[in-house]
């Protein structure tokens, strides 16, 4: 990706109303490291109004955050609190409207442990969506079958035709930009 194009901001409108008349917080600059910072004069929803398209999101994702070869300390849900997070979801879908035999789609689908208790512990087909080389290939490796690239990307990318009955997106859109 060009350096142009990592600095271009995207002005999206209220993500609660759709409206386009936000002000800045000023005040706020000090606590979020000078990001900008809005209200919807409209509605009052707070929200971050410049962002960074969704492919600058997915690389930063890809290359500074998960694992790769120049990442020494990466982010994992190989950890105990961030494994009883996906649990108690895997769970709470079970419990509400079960996940034997239904095809669930996990956007952001990251190392697959979500995926595979969701395969092992409750019979579920699954499928991920995820941006980071690296991590989909961990994915294949364990026999989930998945789609490397943002979630925005897929249908400029594929004639994607998969159908799920149940998909999340779990810890995923607040990393997302619109």
């Amino acid at each position: 990706m060009n350096l142009e194009k990592k600095k271009k901001k995207i002005i999206v409108k209220c993500d609660a109303c759709g409206a386009d008349n936000a002000v800045e917080i000023k005040c706020l600059l000090p606590y979020t490291n000078n990001q900008k910072i809005f209200t919807c004069k409209n509605c009052g929803f707070v929200y971050v109004r410049e962002r960074r398209s969704a492919i600058e999101v997915a690389e930063d994702w890809s290359e500074k955050i998960f694992k790769n070869d120049s990442v020494k300390n990466y982010y994992t849900t190989k950890i105990p609190a961030l494994k009883a997070r996906q649990v108690f979801v895997a769970d709470f879908i079970d419990s509400e409207i079960g996940l034997k035999d239904k095809f669930l789609c996990d956007v952001g689908a990251g190392e697959g442990q979500f995926l595979k208790i969701v395969k092992n512990e409750y019979q579920g087909k699954i499928f991920g969506i995820e941006p980071s080389k690296t991590l989909c290939e961990e994915l294949t490796n364990s026999n989930i079958k998945n789609f490397c690239g943002a979630v925005e990307q897929i249908k400029t990318k594929t004639d994607f035709k998969k159908t799920f009955d149940i998909i999340t997106i779990m810890w995923t859109l607040e990393a997302s930009s619109n």
